[in-house]
C-alpha cells in the first residue's frame, strides 16, 4: 500500500533501519536463527458498537439481543455476542496516561479529539478552537471520559495530551498550542498530499490505540481532507486512493474507533449514497473521497456548520455512552469482484432505527519477510515503524514496561507480558516468537540523535522431563548512549506473528522542558 507522497516521504527517513537492523548479539540462551517468512491470517470477528434511536431521535437503551437482526451483504448472521449499554452509576475513573487508562480501566470509553491543521482554514481553526474552549469550560473538573488531545498538521501528529480525565490539564494544552498558518490550502497541486497526510494520520491513531479495547470516539475537528472524483483521477491513482481507504477503513475497525467530523466552516458536501433502508449502496468511496464518507463509514456522523461546535461535540460524546455492542462471525462467502462486505441491522421494531459501521473491504493474508540484517523491510512495515518512531503517543497494542538499568546507564530493560508476546507453536514442541526492537534518542527539541535496532528470534524448549514449555513474559534490552544532549527516548517493538507495534517514551530529563515539535506545545504561549 502506498500513501502517496507524504507516506513516501516518511518511509524514506528510515530507510537506514534495513542498515542497522540485525540479528541480536546478547540475546537469551533460547535465540534461534531467522526463519524465513510470516503469514498472518486474522480470523475474521466482526464487532460493532450499535446506537439506537426512536422516531424522535432519542437515544433507546433498554433493548434486548432479540430485537436486533444482523445481516451481511443481505445474508442473515448470527449474534455471538451481545452487551447493552454500560450503566454509569460509579464515578469515571481518574486517568492521567495511556498506561493508567490500561491498567485501571481498560474497557472504559475514551475520547480522541484531533484539531485539522492540514485541511482547515487558519480562521476556522480559530473558531473551532475556541467553541472548544467553551464546551470545557461548561464540563466539570473531572471530564466524564478519559480524553486525549491532538493536533495534526502537513509535518507532525502532535500529542499535545496524552489521555486524561483532568479538564484543566486539557485546557492548558490547547492553550499552548499554536498552530501554523496552513500554507498548502493556497495550492491546488497539494490535494494529494493533504489526502495521504489524513489518512495516514487516522491510520496512526488507529494502530496506536488498538490495544485499548473500549469504545474509541474520535472527534475531528476540521475540513478533514478535500472532496475528490475518482473519475478525475488515473488508474494508478485510484489504485493507490482504494488501497489506502481499505486499509484505513479496517484499522479504524480494527481499533473500535468511531468518527465523528465537524467540519467548522459550515459548508455541507453531498453525504454518500443510501438506498431506501438507509443502507449504503455497495461501496460508500466508489466513486468519490470525503470526509464525510469516512465517518458515516464508521459508523459515525458528519456535523457542519459553525454555531454550536461544542454542542457537536457534546452530541458525540454522548453516544460514546449509549452504544450496544454486538459480534458475528461471517458465515457468507467473500466476492472478489465486490471488496466491500456491507453491514446492515434492522430491529424488529421498525419504528427504531440502529446506526454502525456500514462495512469493511476483506484483504488477502499478509506474507512478510523476517526482519534480518540481510532482507528488504516491505513499505508497510517501515511505515508503520516510522510513523511509531516519530510520534510521541503511546502504542498500547503491545504493552510494555521499560526500566534503566540499575548498573548501566545507557542499557534499557524491556518486559512483555506473556498474553501479549505472541508464543506461537514451533518444530519438536517448542514455542517461538520474533521481536524487533527499534530505539531513538532525540534531544529537547526533537533532533533524532542515534538509532539502534535489534532482531530477536526467541525459542521456549521442553523441560528435562519433556513437558512442553509454558508461556512466559519476555524479558529483552536496548542500549542506547543517554549522554546529554539526549533528552527523550522512544522505544518501538514490534511482535512478528500478528505485526502489532508497541511504543513508548522514556524520558531523560523533565518533559515539560521539552520543545520538541511532536509535543505541539510552546512553553511561553497561553494563559494557564
Amino acid at each position: 500500500m502506498s500513501f502517496f507522497f507524504y507516506r513516501q516521504a516518511l518511509s524514506a527517513t528510515l530507510l537506514s533501519l534495513v542498515a542497522v537492523v540485525a540479528p541480536a548479539q546478547n540475546a537469551p540462551a533460547h535465540t534461534s536463527q531467522p526463519r524465513g517468512y510470516t503469514v498472518r491470517v486474522n480470523t475474521r470477528i466482526v464487532l460493532l458498537d450499535v446506537v439506537v434511536t426512536d422516531s424522535e431521535g432519542k437515544l433507546v437503551t433498554s433493548l434486548t439481543k432479540n430485537d436486533f437482526q444482523v445481516f451481511e451483504d443481505k445474508t442473515p448472521q448470527t449474534i455471538l455476542s451481545f452487551e447493552p449499554p454500560a450503566q454509569h452509576s460509579a464515578p469515571p475513573p481518574t486517568v492521567s496516561s495511556t498506561v493508567e487508562l490500561d491498567h485501571t480501566a481498560p474497557q472504559a470509553p475514551v475520547s480522541i479529539i484531533v484539531l485539522d491543521e492540514v485541511n482547515t482554514q487558519f480562521t476556522d481553526q480559530s473558531f473551532a478552537r475556541a467553541a472548544l474552549r467553551n464546551y470545557l469550560d461548561a464540563q466539570g473538573s473531572k471530564l466524564h471520559h478519559p480524553t486525549m488531545l491532538a493536533a495534526v498538521d502537513m509535518h507532525h501528529f502532535m500529542l499535545l495530551h496524552d489521555y486524561t480525565t483532568n479538564r484543566s490539564e486539557i485546557l492548558n494544552a490547547l492553550d499552548h498550542h499554536l498552530a501554523e498558518f496552513p500554507w498548502q490550502l493556497s495550492n491546488t497541486n497539494r490535494q494529494s498530499d493533504q489526502m495521504s497526510r489524513v489518512f495516514s494520520a487516522l491510520t496512526m491513531v488507529a494502530e496506536a490505540t488498538t490495544g485499548h479495547p473500549g469504545h474509541k470516539s474520535l472527534i475531528w475537528v476540521g475540513r478533514g481532507m478535500p472532496f475528490i472524483d475518482l473519475n478525475s483521477m488515473s488508474p494508478d491513482s485510484v489504485e493507490q486512493v482504494q488501497e489506502a481507504i481499505h486499509e484505513c477503513t479496517n484499522r479504524l475497525q480494527a481499533a473500535r474507533i468511531t468518527l465523528y467530523s465537524i467540519d467548522p466552516a459550515g459548508l455541507t458536501a453531498n453525504p454518500p449514497p443510501e438506498d431506501d433502508s438507509g443502507n449504503l449502496l455497495d461501496d460508500p468511496f466508489g466513486a468519490s473521497i470525503g470526509f464525510d464518507n469516512m465517518a458515516i463509514t464508521t459508523g459515525g456522523r458528519a456535523f457542519h456548520g459553525r454555531n454550536d461546535i461544542n454542542g457537536l461535540v457534546d452530541a458525540s460524546e454522548r453516544e460514546t455512552d449509549t452504544f450496544y455492542t454486538i459480534s458475528y462471525s461471517p458465515n457468507s462467502p467473500d466476492d472478489p469482484a465486490k471488496p466491500f462486505r456491507n453491514i446492515r441491522i434492522i430491529m424488529r421494531d421498525h419504528n427504531l432505527r440502529a446506526n454502525t459501521r456500514k462495512g469493511y473491504y476483506t484483504q488477502a493474508p499478509i506474507v512478510e519477510p523476517e526482519p534480518t540484517a540481510n532482507t528488504k523491510l516491505p513499505n508497510d512495515l517501515v511505515f508503520d515503524l516510522t510513523a511509531a518512531a516519530h510520534s510521541l503517543i503511546v502504542y498500547d497494542t503491545v504493552p510494555m514496561t521499560i526500566t534503566r538499568d540499575a548498573a548501566d546507564s545507557d542499557k534499557f530493560q524491556i518486559n512483555i507480558p506473556a498474553a501479549d508476546a505472541a508464543w506461537q507453536n514451533g518444530p519438536t514442541q517448542h514455542l517461538h516468537t520474533d521481536l524487533l526492537v527499534l530505539a531513538e534518542s532525540f534531544d529537547r527539541k526533537g533532533k533524532m540523535l542515534l538509532r539502534n535496532a535489534k532482531v530477536y528470534n526467541l525459542d521456549l524448549a521442553p523441560d528435562a522431563f519433556g513437558n512442553p514449555p509454558v508461556p512466559h513474559d519476555v524479558r529483552t534490552s536496548a542500549s542506547i548512549p543517554t549522554a546529554p544532549p539526549a533528552a527523550r527516548l522512544r522505544i518501538v517493538v514490534r511482535i512478528g506473528q500478528n505485526g502489532k507495534i508497541g511504543a513508548q517514551n522514556f524520558y531523560l530529563v523533565d518533559k515539560h522542558t521539552i520543545t520538541d515539535p511532536s509535543t505541539g506545545l510552546h512553553l511561553d504561549a497561553g494563559t494557564h
